[in-house]
């Protein structure tokens, strides 16, 4: 029987608000990346003479920042023959108090990729660098980099050694060097929590290329870029595309917007890929193109394994509301493809696609059956089965839109 009209009004707001609201915090909790990039202007700022109590608590921010998480392994890199720039025992006794493992190292040939996150500036008297394309795949693979500039004796030596690096993420070391000895914090970014100055000697300006969109100068002092971040976006897989089938038994697939029934399709089973192995809760089933642009994707009414088509495998039988794909956004006249996304059980994302066209009021709205011996069948409630799908969904389209 048909429900009350304002009975599906009501739902259908109720699930556009918790659309709505998902999406929100989706972008919340991925404005930061696993790790990400710090760029300073000098090294001296974690020095034996410089650290105190601010320099101890911007540290902490950072290693957090670079990290992506509150704990981590950080190798640092100091000049084993410079030793009025070795790091602090403040900072190392408050990066190991607030539960980071910390490396020091003065063996610039010291691996770093097994590390969370790497402190470096350059190596002096000795002019040496790291390798800077080692660092862009460190970085790429999820590390976290502190950069710091000030260091040798002539500042467009020193910017050269790093701006392939700093390049890459849109941003440059320039010269002459500065001569700020304190910088008062005037910056609300996360990394200065709890700062009000920061100590340093002279240092390396830095300037935002605009080639990054995440890149950004968060404290300047007199006009020159003295601090920058670059938030690194997540590195996701792409999703593992599966066979999938609107209307099995068919090659067409027309679809009738009118229609008050329910749209059949199948998730197939092959020789490498079982369909038992879906986490059926995460699925999501509507035209691509309007799930972009503010559309609900809906979840199965019900389910079934049976073989849909004949091959002595058990598929995933998956009927969807016509009308709940039409109300919430999912379907429409000028779909041309569904799309089904979701999760198998070991988090690994999965998509089909199938075409359709969509007939008129007066057409076909009939939908194909499979045969087969069904082996289980099952109702999924709805209201709280499109929350947890849409999580998935959710998900998929911020993570792709992050590893653009």
């Amino acid at each position: 029987m048909r429900r009350p009209e304002n009975e599906r009004c009501e739902k259908l707001q109720l699930h556009k608000r918790v659309w709505a609201t998902l999406v929100a915090l989706n972008l919340l909790f991925c404005t930061h990346a696993d790790a990400n990039v710090i760029v300073a202007h000098d090294v001296n700022t974690f020095a034996l003479n410089f650290a105190g109590g601010n320099e101890a608590t911007f540290a902490v921010n950072a290693a957090q920042y670079i990290i992506g998480n509150t704990t981590g392994s950080l190798l640092l890199y100091e000049s084993s023959t410079d030793p009025l720039r070795n790091y602090s025992s403040v900072i190392l006794d408050a990066l190991s108090t607030a539960g980071f493992s910390v490396t020091v190292t003065g063996d610039y040939t010291t691996p770093f990729a097994s590390f969370d996150a790497i402190f470096v500036s350059q190596d002096f008297p000795t002019i040496g660098y790291l390798d800077n394309q080692e660092m862009i795949d460190f970085v790429d693979s999820g590390g976290g980099v502190y950069l710091t500039g000030g260091v040798g004796l002539a500042a467009q030596v020193e910017a050269d050694g790093w701006n392939t690096f700093l390049n890459e993420f849109g941003l440059a070391f320039i010269s002459p060097y500065n001569n700020f000895f304190n910088v008062p914090i005037t910056s609300g970014h996360v990394i200065f929590d709890g700062v009000s100055s920061l100590n340093s000697g002279i240092g390396n300006p830095i300037i935002n290329l605009g080639t990054y969109p995440t890149a950004q100068i968060v404290q300047t002092f007199e006009g020159s870029g003295v601090y920058a971040v670059v938030d690194i976006p997540d590195i996701v897989p792409d999703p593992t595309t599966v066979p999938f089938d609107i209307k099995p038994g068919g090659d067409v697939n027309p679809i009738n917007l009118k229609s008050n029934g329910v749209l059949s399709t199948a998730i197939l089973s092959t020789n490498d890929f079982d369909v038992s192995d879906i986490n059926v809760s995460t699925l999501l089933f509507g035209d691509p193109l309007l799930l972009d642009d503010n559309g609900i994707g809906v979840s199965p009414l019900r389910y079934s394994f049976q073989d849909v088509s004949h091959d002595g495998l058990m598929d995933l039988s998956l009927k969807f509301s016509m009308r709940d794909a039409v109300d919430y956004g999912a379907l429409g006249p000028d779909t041309i493809e569904g799309l089904i996304t979701g999760e198998l059980f070991d988090g690994t994302l999965i998509e089909g696609l199938d075409s359709i066209r969509i007939v008129p009021p007066n057409g076909s709205n009939g939908s194909s059956g499979a045969n087969g011996s069904s082996i289980q069948v099952s109702a999924i409630p709805e209201p709280s089965t499109l929350t947890l799908a849409a999580c998935a969904l959710l998900g998929l389209i911020g993570r792709r839109q992050r590893g653009r």
